[in-house]
């Protein structure tokens, strides 16, 4: 984290929550970063404590928070409606704890994401500030994922490699046609989902384009997937994250977020 500006600088704070790491980007009137602080923890909760304890969190600034939580759903916008985003969650079953759901509109609202943090948790983050946004840390992926369509192939995955999971998003014809979310612990499990989601669109293994994005954090061996894909694209996100001197060392992770941040 850059020592060098004024904490008065900062505006606003977007938030990227996993279950074991925070990271809080502190940006100035233009939503350019000044600042990044971030920590792995045991827990959510203790993440959220961690971060809870920053000085400058405390104060009363717009928050962005960013949550890669296990429960999400993404549903066409002309049936969504905020008052049943719990039951859209959830398809008839029944929390088992107290939770808030949450929803993100994407392309131009033909989409929204649903997403849900506990309400414990929500409150200790809304504490003290009038402006608080809460997402499903997925919009990133899939808002960069849908901005580039365009530029696709006609058979094309993207996917997103994280810590014991990843984001695949498919698209046949330059259309999103898969999107989901999977537990992934090793690297046959990842070829698993890619090759079981191909297969099931009957994409051609030849043809289709495979683009991966890594971190420093969770990469996979050069070799990986050559003898069943034979067009893997490697990649990191393009930047929408402009950092000030002396901030941006962070870039250097590969983590998703440290390019690209939905807004």
């Amino acid at each position: 984290m850059s020592d060098k500006f004024d904490a008065h600088d900062v505006s606003s704070l977007s938030l990227v929550l996993f279950n074991h790491l925070y990271i809080l980007f502190l940006k100035d009137k233009n939503k350019q970063i000044l600042g990044v602080q971030w920590e792995i923890k045991k827990n959510l909760q203790a993440a959220v404590k961690a971060v809870s304890s920053i000085p400058v969190f405390s104060k009363d600034l717009t928050l962005d928070v960013f949550y890669h939580g296990e429960n999400l759903a993404l549903i066409p916008g002309v049936i969504h409606e905020p008052n049943f985003n719990k039951a859209l969650l959830y398809v008839g079953n029944t929390p088992e704890k107290d939770l808030v759901q949450y929803n993100t509109s994407l392309e131009s609202n033909n989409l929204q994401l649903l997403g849900e943090l506990p309400k414990d948790i929500v409150d200790q983050l809304s504490a003290g500030k009038q402006e608080v946004n809460f997402h499903h840390a997925a919009a990133s992926f899939l808002s960069l994922a849908l901005k580039e369509k365009f530029n696709m192939l006609s058979q094309e995955i993207w996917v997103s490699l994280q810590t014991n999971f990843l984001y695949l998003a498919a698209f046949k014809n330059q259309e999103l046609v898969v999107f989901n979310r999977f537990e992934a612990t090793n690297e046959e499990m990842i070829l698993k989902y890619i090759y079981g989601i191909a297969n099931k669109l009957d994409f051609d293994p030849k043809l289709f384009r495979l683009t991966i994005f890594e971190s420093e954090f969770n990469k996979l061996p050069q070799a990986w997937g050559e003898a069943y894909f034979k067009n893997i694209k490697r990649s990191q996100p393009i930047s929408n994250q402009i950092y000030h001197l002396g901030a941006e060392d962070f870039k250097h992770t590969g983590l998703f977020e440290a390019s690209w941040l939905f807004n």
